[in-house]
């Protein structure tokens, strides 16, 4: 599935990679800098950034004003993919999850906050290295009947994961003025401002 996915995620970006979209493309990625904090290119978690970028423009940005993701533009153009890597395309789940376990089979069991539920994904991610009740910021994408997590993902800090989830719950109650994704960018943002400000303990970071 993920070299499916990636072939499509090639097609898409390769429409934004000169003229007006390509300036389109340079001015969405000045506007998620602003809202999540910029890495420097020297910084391990370089390429994490740019793949989290790269599925916030995909799934997130709204091209010009128009009030449909970019993603959804661009499938309304390919009418001809496959219907499954469609359906994995429009259901991409972003979402802050706790890790429980591997099961049985060895598959990674995640938590969704924000929704409540649990996930299995693909057995291939079995070796990922998380530790239980690691918490991350992340996209899922579903499959048939697993999910596949995409590039770009954030461990938070473990001191931080019960103010984080109090924070979550509010969120999904709607008690505070703040959207899901906006919750999940400030958390980005807050990860980004950790490893710029190790020095810093993340209890004085993460606030909310």
């Amino acid at each position: 599935m993920l070299e499916q996915y990636n072939d499509v995620m090639n097609q898409l970006f390769l429409e934004y990679q000169e003229g007006d979209r390509q300036q389109l493309l340079k001015s969405a990625k000045e506007n998620y800098f602003q809202l999540t904090g910029k890495l420097h290119e020297e910084s391990p978690y370089f390429e994490t950034k740019m793949n989290a970028f790269n599925h916030w423009f995909v799934y997130s940005y709204q091209e010009n004003n128009s009030q449909e993701r970019v993603i959804d533009l661009f499938l309304n153009k390919k009418k001809s993919l496959d219907k499954e890597i469609v359906q994995t395309l429009q259901n991409t789940r972003y979402s802050l999850f706790e890790y429980l376990r591997n099961n049985l089979k060895g598959q990674v069991v995640f938590y969704d906050w924000l929704k409540r539920e649990k996930v299995i994904l693909d057995s291939s991610h079995k070796d990922l290295g998380f530790e239980k009740k690691d918490m991350l910021i992340a996209r899922l994408a579903p499959f048939q009947d697993h999910h596949y997590c995409l590039p770009g993902f954030y461990v938070l800090p473990g001191d931080v994961k019960r103010l984080v989830r109090r924070q979550a719950n509010l969120v999904r109650k709607q008690k505070v003025q703040m959207s899901e994704e906006d919750f999940l960018l400030k958390l980005e943002s807050m990860k980004c401002k950790s490893l710029l400000y190790p020095h810093l303990g993340p209890t004085q970071i993460f606030t909310f």
